[in-house]
């Protein structure tokens, strides 16, 4: 029967069994002798599970894999062929895909009649454009390629396939097609999960990775084209906020490149993997990895990745709180972008040149390079970098005590921010809104921005901006006439931030210190070593709750 405590089980072996009546029926009979739960941990073989069907039925119905099997006898030998090929791909496909990964150029002509047969089978649906198999037929379409000797090569070239996708994504971000290529991305995020598994494996081959499975793919090669994928979806995964997942992916590979040659390839996987951990707050052992990049995007003679990791270092640099090595770095990015013509790094070096001018109090440098970020962005398309340069025009605007102007571009900012689907960055604008209102004494405003921040900040597993954020609202509690709150939740805040490694740095007109040391003022020393041993003693969760516990 169905239960509050068994409903989530069965709504799962629903979805597992793609809602397939015959399956269903098949599961409900196993049902009397296995739990829900217990059933849906064993349906990665859902063909060999269930098994039993109405005595009534037609031999070919007894059973899922009867089912199936009969109508994959339907098919003539290229149909059962293509069938068998197409399990490589993982989350759907598209005809050019399956052209160029099951197909030889002289018999591409084929696909569309093979693949039109498949869908009028009922084997392959087609969906917005897209083709894909129900995960119980791909279950069997899986176990066919097993079985047959070409399951190596066609998953070696579905992971060659898409690790020139992710190249067209990291090229094409970087132009007016920015929200088109980051939508496909998205759409083909499990291919390129497949392809990266596809690698991680043939790397093995090396001895690198011993709990994978070695394929016959070359282990050089898997590495190298694994640190190309990886290096090419650093920016995309920075925007979605897939932080661990750069880190994790790319340092498989890194590890495994033990000869470390000087390659476009590793030169991209090592920027990729120092962004990841940087975001993740790892901020002064990301220093080494950009150098790393840099050097080795010189001695492979991209220009282009010269930029992108210089521009990274910088960032680095600036949020380390070394102006002057930050200003080296981006003055060298500035520098060869406008040689190269390289808009998009151009344009996000000039930003940050304006974040650097404006952590230096010069308010009209930091303007000029940001209008003129600004007006390379709107050209390009790129809402990306276009969120980044309104989101520091309001911080100079909040410099000049022009709060409410700030609120308004950090507004604007943050939709362009939603546009590209950056939430991260939209956490970051959040919090920064919350600086603003509290100068302005707005407290439930400043208090608002602040929790919405750190909601955004938890979602993409940001340990420097909770970090941050923390700080913001022990501000908020000192303006709100709450000194004891105030020094609670900073010395967790605190606590936090030393044993991640975090370096907290704030935008300009977040003087969250000085919030802090009036709070203390408020408080005899007694009292301030009391509470502050209260919030060394909170974990980061037991501070969130108490914030938001009031």
């Amino acid at each position: 029967a169905l239960t509050n405590e068994n409903s989530h089980s069965v709504a799962g072996l629903c979805k597992r069994l793609d809602g397939l009546p015959l399956a269903l029926e098949l599961a409900a009979a196993r049902i009397r002798v296995l739990e829900p739960d217990a059933l849906l941990e064993r349906l990665d073989h859902a063909l060999d599970v269930l098994t039993v069907g109405a005595r009534d039925l037609p031999e070919r119905q007894r059973t899922l894999r009867a089912t199936i099997d009969w109508s994959h006898g339907l098919l003539n030998e290229n149909e059962k062929l293509l069938f068998r090929r197409l399990a490589v791909f993982a989350g759907g496909y598209t005809h050019d895909a399956v052209e160029s990964v099951c197909y030889e150029n002289d018999t591409r002509h084929r696909e569309l009649d093979e693949l039109t047969s498949l869908v009028e089978k009922g084997l392959v649906y087609q969906s917005n454009g897209r083709f894909n198999m129900l995960q119980t037929i791909r279950d069997f379409s899986i176990e066919k390629l097993a079985a047959s000797e070409e399951e190596d090569e066609m998953r070696s070239r579905h992971a060659d396939y898409y690790c020139s996708f992710a190249d067209k994504i990291d090229r094409r971000t970087r132009t007016t097609e920015q929200l088109e290529w980051m939508e496909r991305a998205d759409t083909e995020s499990a291919n390129l999960m497949e392809a990266l598994g596809f690698y991680e494996s043939a790397a093995s081959a090396s001895g690198s990775l011993d709990s994978l499975p070695a394929t016959q793919y070359d282990s050089k090669d898997a590495i190298q084209n694994g640190m190309a994928l990886c290096g090419a979806l650093w920016m995309y995964w920075h925007i979605r906020g897939q932080h661990a997942l750069a880190r994790d992916k790319t340092s498989l590979f890194l590890d495994a490149d033990s000869e470390a040659k000087p390659t476009i390839a590793r030169s991209r996987a090592l920027r990729s993997f120092a962004l990841g951990i940087f975001t993740l707050g790892r901020v002064t052992d990301s220093l080494d990895y950009f150098s790393d990049a840099i050097e080795t995007a010189r001695a492979a003679g991209s220009q282009v990745d010269v930029v992108d990791a210089s521009l990274c270092s910088g960032v680095t640099w600036l949020v380390a709180g070394d102006l002057d090595k930050a200003r080296v770095s981006l003055d060298e990015a500035v520098a060869i972008a406008r040689t190269i013509n390289e808009d998009m790094s151009l344009g996000l070096s000039l930003y940050f040149q304006g974040v650097l001018e404006l952590a230096s109090g010069n308010l009209d440098a930091a303007t000029e390079s940001l209008e003129e970020a600004l007006s390379i962005q709107q050209r390009i398309q790129d809402y990306e970098g276009k969120g980044g340069s309104l989101s520091a025009l309001a911080a100079v605007a909040g410099a000049q005590s022009k709060h409410l102007e700030a609120v308004e571009l950090y507004r604007e900012s943050i939709a362009s921010f939603q546009k590209v689907g950056d939430r991260p960055e939209e956490a970051r604008v959040l919090g920064e809104i919350g600086w603003q209102h509290l100068a302005l004494k707005n407290v439930d405003e400043a208090r608002q921005g602040f929790l919405a921040s750190l909601r955004a900040y938890d979602e993409v597993g940001s340990v420097r901006g909770k970090g941050v954020t923390l700080f913001g609202l022990a501000a908020t509690e000192t303006v709100d006439g709450n000194p004891e709150r105030a020094i609670t939740i900073a010395a967790a805040a605190e606590r936090y931030s030393e044993e991640e490694g975090v370096v907290v740095e704030v935008a300009a007109g977040s003087p969250w210190k000085e919030h802090i040391e009036a709070a203390a003022s408020q408080l005899s020393g007694e009292d301030v070593e009391r509470l502050k041993a209260e919030g060394t003693a909170m974990t980061v969760d037991e501070a969130v709750r108490f914030v938001v516990g009031g």
